[in-house]
């Protein structure tokens, strides 16, 4: 049953369930990470993680890691490229799976049952059937890397959060309000 218009209810409930355990046992969890500035972890070939923050959506949250490059990600983070189950949000993006980039940010490693529930949903793109021979490209052909994990070239030069901005509320004892808006240049 790969992920499509007529699950996508249920993979987004899914999706609920297995955020709502995240932040049920978080301190457990949060020591399982990998990808964040203070994991220590490596993540695995293949492995399903669901991100940290990611918005208000559940597109692009729950992925297997198909290739890391190390410090190469915002503001020197490490960029995990994800496989996502179903159609793309994208033109282009295909029907039976699709990559994406995530960086600056932290990766929950499924629990074996979550990573159960998960998988059907991937039947058309799980990790024992993609090998990526080519490689994997960010988008330009000079960003093609064929290896899991990839060290930065020669010379890199870790990307700021240039043009990024975000915006912090926040609310005193007495219910006022101070908003701080921060945007990097």
């Amino acid at each position: 049953m790969p992920l499509n218009e007529t699950n996508q209810a249920e993979f987004d409930k899914l999706h609920t369930q297995i955020h709502d355990a995240i932040r049920a046992d978080h301190e457990v969890r949060w020591m399982q990470t990998v990808g964040n500035f203070g994991s220590v972890r490596m993540p695995e070939q293949g492995m399903f993680v669901k991100t940290g923050p990611h918005g208000n959506s559940p597109r692009g949250s729950i992925g297997w890691v198909a290739q890391v490059r190390i410090k190469q990600g915002q503001f020197g983070s490490d960029n995990y490229i994800l496989c996502h189950a179903g159609p793309g949000p994208g033109p282009g993006d295909g029907d039976g799976g699709w990559l994406m980039q995530h960086s600056n940010n932290a990766f929950y490693p499924l629990t074996p049952a979550e990573v159960e529930l998960v998988r059907p949903y991937f039947s058309d793109c799980l990790p024992e059937s993609e090998s990526f021979p080519n490689g994997i490209t960010l988008g330009s052909e000079e960003t093609r890397a064929i290896r899991f994990l990839i060290e930065p070239p020669k010379d890199f030069q870790p990307r700021g959060g240039e043009g990024a901005s975000m915006r912090m509320t926040t609310v005193g004892a007495d219910g006022s309000k101070t908003i701080t808006e921060t945007v990097f240049l």
